[in-house]
């Protein structure tokens, strides 16, 4: 096919006209985003050679939450609280206050010239950071609205009014106002919470008098003390007895009683007392110790029955006792209380034998014959 003059002509104008469109085109200024923007522009750092050693003072307040706190580094490179409109004080987490001073003099945006502050909320900005360095130099950053994808902020930077810097950090930000508000302070452990006696009722749960491998009992006005340890045998003898009896062999049936007793004690009351002294349970007049092997692990730590015994109360039926373990005071019969402490000046022994009476003279008679 064979083209005429006149489509030639045709055909060099159309790409003329081309040519022109795209060199037009080339000559446009570049695409920018709704922001203002110019959507090619690279991020640059928004503060240059700062390091969170050189970093004297941070500052961050919340406009919205009308909260200001001001951190403080000391020479050690520690974090404390300078100053706080939340009232609050104390150790602070050091690795948060840490991050979120890198997080901020670690910071890049873009920037743009905008005559309308108010179009990006930085007429009335709702936070400022501030910092200072060893050097003395103040670095101010005001933020104002998100973005409209909400991933930056607006923001103004020290005395800069004729340009609004977008960061990109709109999560790590808002974080980090939170700081004005909500100091990073160290909570001390919850301390684990006492319980409470469930009275009326026994004064202690799952009492096993078989598990018992030691029974001590003191008269803290005497000093005179019982101590009963059960033997390999599963018979029971003294360790110490301020009334012992030479010779004379423990009643098993009449430690089991005193031990039952003991464990199935009785608490009509528990009341908060603030002043021990009041019922005598400062200086206790008797203490009880009933040590249980574990029956859960066998290597484990012993079980401790342990109870201190006070005042009675006025009418004298009733005996303060402070468990341990507890806060509160327990209130307990008084007689059924006796009839375990009785055991301190009558110790469980077997009745004693022709045979165990003279043998205890025939040692009795020996002692005094040897002595000088």
């Amino acid at each position: 096919m064979r083209f005429n003059r006149t489509t030639w002509l045709f055909l060099g104008g159309s790409l003329g006209i081309i040519l022109l469109a795209v060199l037009f085109l080339s000559n446009q200024p570049k695409p920018t985003t709704t922001s203002g923007t110019p959507t090619s522009e690279a991020l640059r750092p928004l503060f240059g050679g700062a390091n969170v050693t050189d970093i004297v003072s941070f500052s961050v307040h919340d406009e919205v939450a009308a909260a200001d706190t001001t951190y403080k580094q000391q020479s050690d490179g520690t974090w404390s609280i300078e100053t706080s409109t939340t009232g609050k004080n104390g150790p602070l987490t050091q690795s948060t206050i840490d991050n979120a001073v890198a997080a901020v003099i670690n910071l890049q945006s873009s920037q743009f010239a905008a005559a309308n502050l108010g179009s990006f909320g930085l007429d009335k900005p709702n936070a400022t950071i501030r910092f200072k360095t060893k050097a003395g130099d103040e670095s101010v950053l005001k933020l104002g609205n998100r973005n409209p994808a909400g991933t930056s902020r607006y923001a103004l930077v020290n005395g800069d009014s004729a340009n609004v810097y977008l960061i990109n950090a709109s999560q790590d930000l808002d974080t980090i106002v939170t700081l004005a508000g909500t100091p990073p302070i160290v909570l001390p452990p919850t301390p684990t919470p006492v319980p409470s006696l469930q009275l009326p009722g026994p004064l202690f749960g799952q009492f096993d008098p078989y598990s018992i491998g030691r029974l001590e009992m003191v008269d803290n006005k005497s000093s005179a003390k019982l101590i009963l340890l059960r033997d390999a045998t599963t018979n029971w003898i003294v360790e110490e007895a301020t009334n012992a009896i030479p010779g004379a062999a423990v009643d098993n049936s009449l430690v089991s009683v005193i031990l039952n007793a003991f464990g199935l004690l009785q608490g009509t009351t528990a009341i908060p007392v603030a002043d021990l002294s009041t019922v005598g349970l400062d200086k206790p007049s008797y203490t009880i110790t009933v040590t249980a092997s574990n029956p859960t692990n066998a290597t484990g730590p012993d079980i401790r029955y342990h109870i201190d015994v006070g005042n009675t109360d006025p009418s004298g039926a009733l005996t303060y006792v402070k468990v341990e373990g507890y806060n509160d005071v327990a209130m307990v019969l008084t007689r059924d209380l006796q009839l375990v402490l009785t055991a301190i000046k009558t110790p469980p022994y077997l009745p004693a034998t022709p045979e165990a009476t003279s043998a205890a003279t025939v040692e009795s008679t020996a002692a005094v014959t040897a002595a000088p």
